[in-house]
This record gives structure tokens, C-alpha cells and sequence, in this order.
């Protein structure tokens, strides 16, 4: 019998409507990380780019009560819309097994109310030390440290002060984190927000990637992904507000800025870390100048 891995990624849903998904795999060999041994870490990371997936696999999720069948796509990823009357808000576990076999593998599902106060949040060099606009460097980090010894931005208490201040003094709930970092470093990320007492959130990454050279342009791929997700989330929450978070080394702003063109009135406030290099500020005067002019306040943070 084929052994498979399945990973569930978080979900996240309201009351009656969840989205779920994931991937399955075989081979999957990540271990939790342990030591700073740069050795291990460098065959780790490797590994995370060497995930061997399984495709048009036959899938049963249990949720609740209900149970769904769905299937893995040729990448081995798997999605699915469910119908379901969760009572409260809150995490709920849901359990996947391949069509026929008792393993179960859980995840969980992050259910919001449809009007409170959301935070949706960047990553790398938002909450996480990257060096995203320094390639070699970018890479030497990702492959040589691990969830355990990688760095949060300095000071992060003060991002989570102004969060509060954007949400009369109160700390929000729903978490959710939109970044160009891939499927790949899921665990990574799950291990890293937990090692720093970061938030609990949901995440929207980008595909999965194979091999180094796509490791090597990892987050540095330009393309739609952050805004299509953020558009998605601002849908579906049709009546949520929300404070976004970014830095302003990439793109950050110019996103935040087209979102708020269609939805200025429930975006509280936005937060930037400011990057130590002058001209970053610079390049993006202009989106900052059109998010104030849509009433969207910006607070920028050096830490």
C-alpha cells in the first residue's frame, strides 16, 4: 500500500460557508526543526522543494457532521467550497483521508463573523526578517536557518500597538496572511508564527514550487497573487473592515492603494514598516498620497 502524506492547510469561512484546502504527498520526510545545525537546515529546505505530489488522488473530508468527497488535482492539490452551519465563530479540526483507507489527517478551520475587525498581513519583512530585495542573502537565510533561529522584525510590539490603535484600542481576531512565499514553506511558516507568539491566521501563498531554481526566485515573482487574494477576502467578508499591514520595500502599497479603490470605506487604516533605505519611501509617495486622498490613513513604523 502507498503511503501518503496529505497537508491541510488552514481554512477559513463564516457561519455557513467554509473553503478548505491542500495538498498530498508522498515522501514527505520534513522533520520538526530541532537545532541550528546549518547542515540539516540546508537538506530541509531542499527537501521542502523536492515534495513529491500526488495527483487525481480520491479524497474524503469530514466537517462536523458532513462529510465531502473531492480529489487532488495533477499537482496534487485539492479545494473545496463547503456548505456547513458552524455554530460560533472560532477554529474548528476537519479530517482528511484518501477514498477508502483510515488515516485521517486534520486540519483546521478558522470561522469569522462577517463584521468584526480583521488584520491582513504581508510577511517577509513585515513580520519576518527576509531581505527579500537582496537575492544571495534572501537565499543563504531561507536555506540556512530554520523556523527556530530565523528573526522577527524588531520591536513587533509596536505593529500590534498600532493595530490596536487603528481598532479603538481593541486587539482583532481574524488573522489573515497574504504573501508571494510558496506552499513549500507552509510549516516553516506555521512553525515560525508559533516559535514568536505571532498571531494565529490563515494564509494565501503561491503555488507550489519544484527545484532551486524556483526556490531561488522565491517571493521575488511578480504577478497577481496578493491582490487577487486580498480582492477575494474583502468578497467574501462582504461587511468585515480591515487594517492592512505591509512594508514598504516591494509593492505593498501600490496594492493596498488599487483595493482601496473599490473598497476605501472598510479599510480602517493601513501600517508600513519602513525599510532603512530612503528611496523606498520615495517610490511609493504616490500610493500613499492616493490611499490618504481615498480617506485610507497610513502609519508608517520604523522597527
Amino acid at each position: 500500500m502507498t503511503e501518503y502524506r496529505i497537508v491541510a492547510y488552514r481554512g477559513y469561512g463564516k457561519t455557513g460557508r467554509a473553503f478548505i484546502k491542500g495538498h498530498v504527498f508522498s515522501k514527505y520526510g520534513l522533520k520538526d526543526p530541532i537545532e541550528n545545525s546549518i547542515v540539516d537546515n540546508f537538506r530541509q529546505m531542499a527537501k521542502r522543494y523536492r515534495l513529491k505530489t500526488v495527483g487525481n488522488l480520491p479524497l474524503v473530508i469530514q466537517v462536523l457532521n458532513k462529510q465531502f468527497e473531492t480529489q487532488s488535482d495533477e499537482n496534487g492539490l485539492f479545494e473545496l467550497n463547503i456548505d456547513v452551519k458552524f455554530p460560533a465563530p472560532g477554529w474548528y479540526d476537519y479530517f482528511v483521508s484518501v477514498s477508502g483507507e483510515d488515516n485521517y489527517f486534520r486540519g483546521s478551520i478558522h470561522i469569522s463573523d462577517n463584521s468584526s475587525t480583521a488584520v491582513l498581513s504581508d510577511i517577509d519583512d513585515t513580520l519576518l526578517i527576509s531581505y527579500v530585495n537582496q537575492m544571495l542573502k534572501m537565499v543563504w537565510v531561507l536555506m540556512a536557518k530554520n523556523a527556530l533561529t530565523r528573526k522577527p522584525v524588531p520591536r513587533i510590539h509596536l505593529l500590534y500597538e498600532a493595530i490596536k490603535n487603528f481598532n479603538t484600542g481593541e486587539f482583532p481576531s481574524d488573522f489573515f496572511y497574504v504573501s508571494n512565499s510558496e506552499w513549500n514553506l507552509y510549516d516553516f511558516l506555521i512553525d515560525f508564527m508559533q516559535t514568536n507568539n505571532i498571531p494565529d491566521g490563515v494564509f494565501f501563498l503561491q503555488r507550489l514550487k519544484k527545484g532551486f531554481w524556483d526556490m531561488a526566485k522565491a517571493g521575488k515573482k511578480l504577478n497577481d497573487h496578493k491582490y487577487e487574494s486580498i480582492l477575494s477576502l474583502f468578497n467574501f467578508f462582504d461587511q468585515k473592515q480591515f487594517v492592512l499591514v505591509g512594508d514598504n520595500g516591494q509593492r505593498d502599497l501600490a496594492i493596498y492603494s488599487s483595493v482601496a479603490e473599490f473598497f476605501a470605506d472598510r479599510i480602517k487604516g493601513v501600517i508600513i514598516r519602513e525599510l532603512p533605505k530612503p528611496q523606498y519611501r520615495r517610490k511609493n509617495k504616490v500610493y500613499e498620497d492616493k490611499l490618504w486622498q481615498l480617506g485610507v490613513p497610513v502609519r508608517h513604523l520604523r522597527m
